[in-house]
């Protein structure tokens, strides 16, 4: 599995598709702190469903190409307009009636957070040897009768202790076999998953696989099989930092941010009385990111940050962005943070100034620009760093 050195202690998968190929998949994808992990069973085997594999990860790799750590229940409601639109199924009179069923997980190492989002698809997981089951929605992907503005559900999962992670389609509990020919079903998965979740995952993989051949037995494969499964143990965070967002901005994601910032500062006596004051300042300054940044237009992997941190010890709020900018938007964005708290503008052009002349024009590519300001009742520091084209602000609240 790629990128599991960085995200996880150990991994497995299983494709065993029913032809040479077939139409379940598996999807990865990752940035810095986080990475997404599918299971996906698209329509039919074979070359057919092949195809319809390849549709679909094109269309992936195009969310994640225009869009920044969306949810997995966003992944699934695009992908459902996607499929919906590209495939004209909209009526019965349609020329095919194609889709998928599967699951989307998101995994936030900074945050020891799962969010897990199905397709009658269900994740299973243990902890402390007890199985536990998110059963996902009860909604196909893309088909005739799927309903294009389905909102998917959501279902977060906190990493508190080192767990067995596990997503599978349909293959195992739809093979029929056994002295009856009946299919495994799930309630003998999930004695497989509880009789061999405390192996290795190597060894898990094996023992799944010889029991999924002995039920087979001389029935024939009638499905693709695939199964992702890894264990993941909390990590060491920064508790103070509230708010973490790195790579390109959009007003979905921001207002997330926000709404969680909200909620958090609410919880706490000393922070709740700054809060009209802090979500003023926080959303100009993300917005600041969105409006200004050219990290975007370029073709170097630049990665825009906003950072909120609330340190409780010293009753302190710190907000902190980072993002790609030239000279003169880089004043411009200094200038709109500053005029949130009515500052004397006068007060900072002597040293803008006396900096500015170190600095190369236009990208500053060399040159650094620093600004530090202080005042009483206010924000009690706002902090102003251009270094290589980078412009980087800080606003702390005391």
């Amino acid at each position: 599995m790629p990128y599991s050195i960085v995200f996880f202690k150990e991994n497995l998968i299983i494709w065993r598709p029913k032809d040479i190929v077939g139409g379940d998949t598996y999807y990865f994808h990752n940035d810095d702190e986080s990475c997404y992990v599918m299971a996906l069973d698209c329509t039919g085997h074979g070359v057919p469903g092949a195809f319809m594999t390849m549709l679909v990860t094109s269309m992936l790799n195009n969310l994640f190409t225009t869009a920044y750590k969306p949810k997995p229940s966003a992944v699934l409601a695009t992908l459902n307009k996607r499929i919906k639109a590209t495939l004209k199924q909209y009526s019965k009179t349609a020329k095919s009636d194609s889709g998928l069923d599967g699951g989307v997980l998101r995994y936030d190492k900074s945050e020891n957070l799962i969010i897990y989002a199905g397709a009658k698809c269900e994740l299973h997981y243990f902890v402390d040897g007890e199985y536990n089951c998110i059963k996902g929605d009860r909604h196909s992907v893309g088909y005739i009768k799927s309903d294009p503005d389905y909102m998917f559900t959501d279902n977060n999962l906190l990493i508190e202790k080192e767990m067995s992670v596990y997503i599978s389609t349909d293959g195992f509990i739809d093979q029929n076999g056994g002295e009856k020919g009946f299919p495994m079903g799930k309630k003998k998965f999930k004695t497989l998953l509880e009789e061999n979740h405390k192996q290795s995952m190597d060894m898990q993989g094996q023992s799944l696989l010889m029991a999924l051949e002995e039920h087979q037995g001389d029935y024939e494969r009638n499905d693709d099989v695939t199964l992702i499964a890894f264990k993941v143990a909390p990590e060491k965070v920064d508790a103070s930092r509230i708010v973490f967002l790195k790579g390109e901005l959009t007003q979905e994601i921001i207002k997330e941010a926000a709404d969680k910032t909200e909620a958090h500062l609410e919880q706490i006596v000393w922070a709740k009385k700054k809060m009209s004051r802090v979500m003023i300042t926080f959303i100009e300054m993300a917005q600041n990111v969105f409006k200004y940044s050219l990290s975007k237009n370029m073709a170097e992997s630049y990665k825009d940050t906003v950072v909120l941190k609330i340190d409780n010890e010293h009753e302190e709020i710190t907000i902190e962005t980072f993002n790609l900018t030239d000279s003169f938007t880089g004043a411009k964005i200094m200038e709109d943070v500053m005029s949130l708290h009515a500052l004397d503008k006068t007060e900072i052009k002597k040293p803008l100034q006396r900096y500015a002349k170190k600095a190369v024009p236009e990208h500053m590519i060399s040159g650094q620009v620093s600004v530090f300001l202080r005042w009483q009742n206010r924000v009690t520091e706002i902090f102003l760093l251009v270094l290589k084209g980078w412009i980087r602000t800080s606003a702390f609240s005391g």
